[in-house]
């Protein structure tokens, strides 16, 4: 299960700022958001490279704004 990351937060009131102290590794060119509300899964086999890894930090507020939409008594 994936997570869309976007240059643009949009009118997403989930979306979370990635700033280029929430990467272990590697990075993104542009300001970027994660989207807790855009999800999808892929198959390992179309993943081609790996540009940045979030942080232990980073990963636990993206995952907990996951499970607080789960969990919202109305999904928005």
């Amino acid at each position: 299960i994936l997570c869309q990351v976007t240059s643009k937060p949009y009118a997403d009131t989930r979306s979370i700022a990635l700033a280029d102290s929430d990467f272990l590794s590697g990075s993104l060119r542009v300001a970027s958001f994660a989207r807790p509300g855009k999800l999808f899964t892929a198959s390992h086999t179309l993943l081609v490279s790996e540009y940045a890894v979030l942080t232990e930090q980073a990963c636990a507020r993206v995952v907990a704004a996951i499970v607080d939409m789960f969990q919202s008594p109305t999904i928005r």
